[in-house]
């Protein structure tokens, strides 16, 4: 991807210069928490780099591609149980499920 760029890389916390932000206030994906992290001064091991030094965006977009194969099952198989569940509620015949 060629010319300087940034690094990926991961860091245990605490780590001297590493500051979390306020979490965020999401409307789904609670498993995961989201917030701004603030860098000053911090080093960086060479062991904690996630692939050579400014491959940065090349590890980010790697990410990207295996998330929205996730994010696109979720958007299939939402909507399909939210239609299932009332088809077989009514083919059953159970009406005190409505309730």
């Amino acid at each position: 991807m060629g010319g300087p760029g940034f690094s990926a890389f991961v860091l245990g916390t605490p780590a001297p210069g590493l500051t979390p932000g306020k979490r965020e206030q999401k409307m789904g994906q609670h498993g995961s928490s989201t917030m701004a992290m603030s860098f000053d001064d911090v080093a960086v091991p060479p062991g904690a780099l996630l692939s050579n030094e400014g491959d940065g965006l090349r590890v980010a977009l790697a990410g990207l591609g295996s998330g929205r194969i996730g994010i696109a099952a979720l958007s299939i198989a939402s909507p399909r149980r939210r239609w299932q569940w009332p088809c077989r509620t009514c083919a059953s015949g159970d009406s005190s499920a409505w309730l």
